[in-house]
């Protein structure tokens, strides 16, 4: 069988980069292991041998051949019939006798240096070089056997059941964080608005269809600080919205677009401290990236007005926040999404600290004009004509964004992640597919290395319910370090032989 990458796993390579050294193992670990030894279905022979190697002091090399037998019998001893049991088991076993052999070596010994703690799944092919690390042990695996592609399978998900119990036993999180909030849910500008409040729920349903909610830790956004906003907005412009809060079952329209009902206001308040708190994770290094689902929306909020259904600019209280807590000097906000960012444009012009990367459509709502977004030297201003499909949106994206995103080398990314120039999203012309919306994605994480996985994500646009939910999944599997989708893979293909955009997945 002709294998593509590392266990077949159509060309992408999954990377463990652990970063724990095994050998300082001590007793106590190793007792917080062989409690549930008890439980184990393995072979008496391989369940000695574990003991003994434990008893000499080799801990670091039980420690991986128990890893390996735990996930082992989780995922295929309830899944499999006996023969496909005893096929792979002997296959496990066996190369742990393999493994031992190598106990000295220099090879296990550069595995066991690699295969420590914080772990970090990608499927980057391996361009940069903190991707391209994974473990000789389970290189073992292939390099042995011709397995099938049920065996394939079957050994990508011992692998993440291997990650998840090193994870567990040492405290750690995933590496990618859910930030939202049920007061997000009460902001109601009225049943016909495309800001409806179950934009959040059907991404959080496509995140556990796609198995990618349990991949990720959740937390609950707080309320932003008074001071904290007011790092952005003035003071006038604060009171003026508390000012228009209507009274409970009222609604209240700042324009024709922007409504505002009772608990709206306090709904933007708890939105921009989400991006408060997941810079606050990503800076502590309590998860790589962050996902804020919130609402309203933000990014045509300026400093002293609202519009386009947005209140406060929560992308721009991020970058100010970080700023004056970290003293961070370059920070990077990326908009993708299909209108204007009007707002954070002029909250951030002229900002040396801040380099703003903007894509949108020309002829729709804030209807910028050229004169708009000229002249600033730290903002990159992408225009698209409506139809715009994959092809030219990313021979843009890599011809104009990445190489001055790369050069500016951030300390910190955040992303105004619209997902409205989906060829379905109704509010807009582009002709995006969601494999575009991975690829974009995968693409910053790639050039902004320098921030160290820094990357906070603060959901905008998106308002066809179907077409948002399967392109805010595909974000947030990459942000996850997940494999690619079989739709992206399908997609790229179509793309390289020349088909159409408008391919359904």
């Amino acid at each position: 069988m002709q294998k593509n990458g590392l266990f077949g796993f159509r060309g992408n390579r999954v990377a463990l980069n652990f970063h724990f050294d095994f050998r300082t193992l001590t007793d106590v670990h190793g007792k917080k292991l062989f409690a549930d030894l008890g439980n184990t279905t393995s072979e008496t022979c391989c369940q000695n041998n574990l003991i003994t190697d434990f008893q000499s002091g080799k801990h670091g090399l039980v420690f991986l051949e128990f890893l390996v037998l735990r996930a082992y019998e989780q995922e295929v001893g309830k899944n499999h019939n006996q023969y496909e049991r005893d096929q792979l088991g002997h296959c496990l076993i066996h190369n742990i006798s393999v493994l031992s052999s190598f106990r000295l070596s220099k090879k296990l010994h550069t595995a066991i240096k690699y295969i420590g703690w914080t772990a970090k799944l990608s499927y980057s092919k391996g361009r940069l070089k903190n991707f391209q690390v994974f473990p000789y042990l389970l290189t073992i695996f292939s390099s042995l056997y011709d397995l099938s592609d049920t065996y394939c399978s079957m050994f990508k998900k011992i692998l993440w059941r291997i990650s998840t119990r090193l994870r567990r036993l040492f405290g750690k999180n995933a590496r990618t964080v859910w930030i939202s909030h049920p007061i997000f849910l009460q902001h109601q500008p009225g049943p016909n608005h495309p800001d409806r409040p179950e934009r959040i729920s059907s991404i959080q349903t496509a995140l556990k269809q796609e198995g990618i909610w349990r991949r990720l830790q959740t937390t609950e956004a707080p309320e932003i600080k008074d001071a904290q906003l007011a790092l952005v907005h003035s003071r006038n412009y604060l009171h003026e919205l508390e000012a228009a809060q209507p009274l409970p079952g009222k609604i209240h329209r700042i324009d024709d677009d922007t409504v505002i009902c009772h608990d709206s206001l306090q709904a933007a308040r708890f939105a921009a401290g989400a991006v408060v708190k997941a810079v606050d994770m990503v800076m502590n290094k309590k998860a790589w990236h962050a996902f804020c689902a919130i609402r309203p929306p933000g990014h045509h909020a300026h400093s002293n007005s609202a519009g386009g259904f947005c209140l406060v600019n929560n992308t721009a209280a991020g970058v100010m926040y970080a700023i004056a807590q970290y003293r961070l000097q370059r920070i990077a906000v990326i908009d993708f999404d299909v209108h204007f960012g009007d707002g954070t444009a002029e909250i951030l012009q002229d900002d040396p600290r801040v380099m703003f990367f903007n894509l949108f459509e020309t002829d729709i709502f804030p209807f910028p004009q050229a004169e708009q977004y000229a002249g600033n030297k730290n903002m990159l201003h992408t225009p698209l004509k409506p139809g715009t499909g994959s092809r030219i949106f990313r021979t843009t994206i890599r011809e104009q964004w990445l190489p001055k995103l790369t050069a500016f080398r951030p300390e910190l990314v955040l992303l105004s992640a619209g997902f409205d120039g989906h060829k379905q999203d109704e509010t807009g012309r582009l002709n995006l597919h969601e494999a575009d919306f991975a690829w974009l994605t995968h693409k910053i994480v790639q050039a902004t290395a320098s921030c160290q996985g820094r990357v906070v994500s603060v959901l905008e646009g998106g308002y066809t319910l179907e077409s948002m939910s399967k392109s805010a999944a595909a974000h947030i599997r990459v942000l996850a370090g997940l494999s690619k989708a079989d739709y992206v893979i399908a997609y790229q293909k179509h793309l390289k032989r020349g088909k159409s955009n408008n391919l359904t997945p």
